[in-house]
């Protein structure tokens, strides 16, 4: 589950979307699980393209895009959850021959591109969610699981998010009110002169 959006830049990233570990995922995940994780993971690439054209696509997603890829290596060379490798564990990369690698290559890619369809998908079919999500993250920069559920349902801002806004206007109107302090730096206020 989502634990909160944000679009505020830290470190090499333009945002995050942090996740609440679901309950007992750190012993076993099962494949719809980890396919889930991968169409998850290929959302902001497939919304970058769905919203701005695939010529118009960013480095962005990348992070996603190589836990996609870790998900889909895992599930195909360690896991057993590939039609055509089989249940096969694949030890350090080392293929028993050439077709093996292009075997393995290619389910990864497919993966991966059914990945991408899926997560294209849901992203087209709920698309004015995705414009509405898209303005709130804009407007607030940040969205936790309640404002997105809220968003989403209810097809509106979330309560709390509006009654900051509306706390934030009065505490800005508020301080209009206010006379300016002489002396204080940086404030815009000039100090008044010293007499010798």
């Amino acid at each position: 589950p989502i634990h909160k959006v944000t679009i505020v830049a830290k470190g090499g990233s333009g945002g995050h979307t942090a996740f609440v570990p679901p309950e007992g995922s750190e012993w076993h995940q099962t494949k719809a699980q980890l396919k889930a994780s991968m169409d998850t993971s290929m959302g902001g690439r497939a919304a970058e393209e769905l919203i701005f054209g695939k010529e118009k696509i960013t480095g962005g997603a990348s992070s996603d895009l190589q836990s996609a890829t870790e998900i889909s290596v895992q599930m195909v060379t360690q896991l057993g959850m590939s039609e055509k490798f089989g249940n096969r564990v694949l030890h350090n990369d080392k293929y028993d021959s050439p077709g093996t690698k292009e075997l393995v290559d290619g389910e990864i890619k497919v993966m991966l591109d059914e990945s991408y369809k899926r997560a294209m998908n849901v992203l087209v079919t709920h698309k004015s969610e995705l414009h509405m999500l898209a303005e709130n993250l804009l407007k607030y920069e940040t969205l936790d699981a309640d404002d997105i559920k809220s968003i989403i349902e209810q097809k509106k801002p979330p309560t709390s998010k509006l009654s900051q806004a509306k706390a934030s206007s009065l505490i800005k109107s508020g301080l209009q009110q206010i006379p300016p302090v002489p002396g204080l730096p940086g404030l815009g206020v000039v100090a008044p002169p010293i007499e010798p």
